[in-house]
């Protein structure tokens, strides 16, 4: 049986030199299972085509009702228009009848003369009717809204105190009836980039292009959109939000979804916090993600190990470390270099890996997880794996550790994958045509292991790294990919490490002169039928 001490070092050669990643309160202490729960934005979009009859072809231009299932999850949003600095902003809120209030300011406290020296101030407030909309996709709406009246008559201006007040119209709304409304949970790479240029970051969610001297990346882009967002095409003007109800409504997911496991609960609570569990059939490997919601307890941002002792403690009773000195954490400050402290960052707020063992003897587990905080809620994703499983290895969730997301949609919060991995293979791997790999079977040698290094005819004086990698001969087999196949890579170009595809597995061979003899050393996770699951780089000395 493996020791403490080897976990912690498992952890801390993949995290720490490597970094492959890149219930309400008491409902997790609950030893009853829940049933399965309907996502909230199905429950919703069915509610809206019920009572409007709305679809991607059919549009509702009839007199609103008194609430509106759409403007009711509008409702629950704060809206604003901002680019972060210059010290200007509208603000807008939607009612569940579909009207709205809100107000526009821009200051210019430099300009000032004898009659205002407190400077110049823009402003507006206003109200408007939301008067129908059409669904153009599951999360996609187009909103149309009457001309906004103003409490002030646009150009013109008065004095105040010692302030100058010029009256406008709401920089944001003009120019257009129109809205494009992007819901919870939209996928990002479904948004325009002049969009996205606008919602760059929304209470610690990221999701720009940025650049830094490694490159282009995409800084911690969440897979789903995280809030409520509308768009103003005539002038590419883009509105973020914030959460402003009393439920919990920031979800996170894995993206890389297991192979082989079945849900043992999945309980969504009415305000907002979840808690699912999904495990192997064998129990030999266990998937749990909480949303818990907010107390008093230590915030992130004062102390990441304080708060994640904390965070942990809260766990159910079966997966809480028996002490916190067992506990083995890798946040950013425990990090020498700034591009691996930028991935332990999810999706813009900070989190925390954290590792320790539950049980003993037989029914000893190692726990990996990742913790983090968000809009006064802790979420805490583990994986659990018996020290005997070859499935989910130390550097495989790690790997899925790095995969997670947050989205606003509450779909797929199970983390059960369809397929079962039925085997593994260490092969040196070339792209191929984006639906499969072509892969080189390889057998990893130590030097204690004298048969292979005799059947392989490897010297042991030439090992470097303790370690050799027999049958290497360049015959290689096509392998396909299941769809949308996950591939975890250690050192692609520009970027510490990265989730992909097949396509851009190939895309990046393409980017070297010798790409016909590219490739990489490779574990693949294969079902019964020999397609690949998933693969991932693991790590080497």
């Amino acid at each position: 049986m493996k020791s403490n001490k080897l976990l912690i070092m498992l952890l801390l050669t993949t995290l720490g030199l490597s970094l492959l990643a890149g219930c309400g309160g008491n409902a997790a202490e609950s030893e009853s299972a829940a049933a399965e729960s309907t996502p909230v934005a199905e429950d919703a979009s069915e509610a809206r085509d019920k009572d409007t009859g709305n679809n991607s072809e059919v549009s509702q231009e009839e007199e609103t009702p008194e609430e509106d299932p759409l403007y009711t999850e509008l409702s629950d949003w704060g809206f604003e228009f901002s680019s972060g600095a210059g010290g200007w902003g509208t603000e807008l809120n939607v009612n569940p009848d579909g009207s709205f209030e809100g107000f526009f300011v821009d200051s210019d406290m430099g300009d000032t003369a004898p009659d205002y020296p407190d400077g110049t101030v823009y402003r507006c407030d206003f109200t408007g009717q939301f008067t129908g909309y059409r669904q153009k996709t599951p999360y996609i709406y187009e909103l149309d809204f009457d001309d906004p009246e103003y409490e002030k008559t646009p150009d013109t201006e008065e004095i105040v105190g010692n302030t100058r007040y010029i009256y406008s119209t709401p920089y944001g709304l003009e120019g257009t009836n129109t809205l494009i409304l992007y819901l919870p949970g939209t996928p990002v790479k479904e948004l325009p980039e002049d969009y996205l240029s606008w919602a760059f970051v929304s209470n610690g969610t990221y999701i720009k292009t940025t650049y830094d001297d490694y490159g282009k990346y995409y800084q911690s882009s969440p897979v789903g959109l995280p809030f409520c967002g509308l768009f103003n095409t005539n002038g590419n003007l883009g509105f973020y939000s914030v959460n402003t109800s009393d439920k919990n409504k920031k979800f996170v997911i894995n993206t890389a979804r297991f192979p082989g496991l079945t849900s043992d609960r999945a309980q969504l609570n009415d305000d907002g916090t979840y808690y699912y569990v999904d495990s192997d059939p064998l129990g030999m490997y266990r998937v749990t993600n909480i949303c818990l919601a907010y107390d008093d307890g230590p915030a992130m941002w004062q102390s990441t190990a304080e708060f994640a002792e904390y965070a942990l403690q809260k766990l159910p009773r079966e997966l809480r470390p028996r002490d916190p000195e067992d506990v083995y954490i890798v946040d950013k400050d425990h990090l020498d270099n700034i591009l691996m402290g930028k991935y332990v960052f999810l999706t813009g707020e900070d989190s925390v890996y954290a590792s320790w063992n539950t049980g003993s003897n037989e029914d000893m587990m190692y726990n990996i997880a990742r913790i983090t905080s968000s809009s006064g809620r802790t979420y805490i994703y583990v994986i659990s794996r018996d020290p005997e499983s070859e499935i989910m290895t130390g550097e495989a969730a790690n790997f899925y550790l790095g995969s997670l997301s947050f989205t606003g949609s509450p779909e797929n919060l199970s983390s059960a994958g369809k397929e079962k991995a039925d085997s593994m293979v260490l092969a040196y791997v070339k792209p191929n045509d984006g639906k499969s790999i072509l892969a080189q079977r390889l057998v990893w040698i130590t030097q204690d292991d004298t048969d292979l290094l005799e059947e392989y005819g490897i010297d042991p004086d030439d090992i470097v790294n303790d370690y050799a990698l027999g049958n290497l001969d360049d015959d290689y087999s096509e392998y396909d990919l299941v769809p949308e196949c996950p591939i975890y890579m250690q050192f692609p170009e520009n970027i510490f490490d990265s989730l992909t595809d097949a396509e851009g597995f190939a895309a990046l061979a393409k980017g070297y002169d010798d790409w016909d003899d590219w490739g990489r050393l490779m574990q693949l996770y294969l079902d019964k039928n020999g397609k690949v699951l998933f693969m991932y780089e693991p790590y080497t000395p």
